[in-house]
């Protein structure tokens, strides 16, 4: 097995968030060679608001992706906590789901205690990014609702996430459109053109509350 984990990063991202990423990239456990590529890039204005967030991921596809890259985890520069055994357990569902796409659960890191708020954390992050089967985007209080299981399908997720690299040799990219987050564009694509997407309970991962670190909330 040969993986591309990828990171898109603003140039402004504060240097700990970046360093913080790298320990948990060389954390993971598991089989297989994996290259791990931080791309660094500017956030220039744009008429389309997520649109900077899809030229980053379009742009780290078409510099590092290898041939003999099967899987590419994307895996965001704000993520402070993840389980050392995360691309197994995404693997595990995604074999299992005929190769699907698949992501863990991601809750923004605390702060104060009390009931999830912008002011003590603990909320779902990337609600705009999670979109359910129905339409609706995840609770931000409570995020993804998997009923009796530990999975659910979905038509969009975001921020980590584990995608076989052959959906981006298909030529699909991120093109968000009418101010949707980028993930949207793509997995609508992905879901099209037979990939199925999936959400999971069986790994959580942490998202930096910006503020702490020294980073402004961001706009987009």
């Amino acid at each position: 097995m040969t993986m591309l984990i990828a990171t898109p990063a603003r140039a402004t991202t504060p240097r700990p968030l970046i360093e913080r990423c790298g320990q948990l990239v060389n954390s993971f456990s598991g089989a297989g060679v994996r290259e791990w590529r931080l791309y660094l890039n500017e956030q220039p204005q744009s008429g389309e608001k997520y649109q900077p967030n899809a030229n980053a991921r379009n742009e780290l596809i078409e510099r590092y992706l290898r041939p003999e890259h099967q899987w590419v985890l994307w895996f965001d520069a704000d993520i402070i906590e993840a389980p050392a055994n995360l691309i197994e357990v995404l693997m595990e569902a995604s074999l299992r789901h005929g190769g699907g796409v698949v992501a863990p659960m991601v809750w923004v890191e605390r702060v104060g205690e009390g009931r999830p708020s912008i002011p003590v954390g603990g909320w779902f992050y990337d609600t705009g990014g999670f979109q359910k089967m129905d339409g609706s985007f995840a609770d931000f209080e409570h995020g993804v609702d998997t009923g009796d299981g530990d999975e659910v399908e979905m038509r969009s997720v975001g921020c980590v996430y584990l995608a076989p690299a052959a959906l981006y040799r298909m030529g699909l990219r991120y093109r968000p459109q009418n101010g949707e987050v980028e993930h949207l564009s793509f997995f609508r694509a992905a879901r099209q053109a037979g990939a199925t997407v999936w959400a999971t309970r069986k790994a959580n991962v942490t998202h930096a509350y910006l503020p702490k670190w020294g980073e402004q909330w961001h706009s987009n």
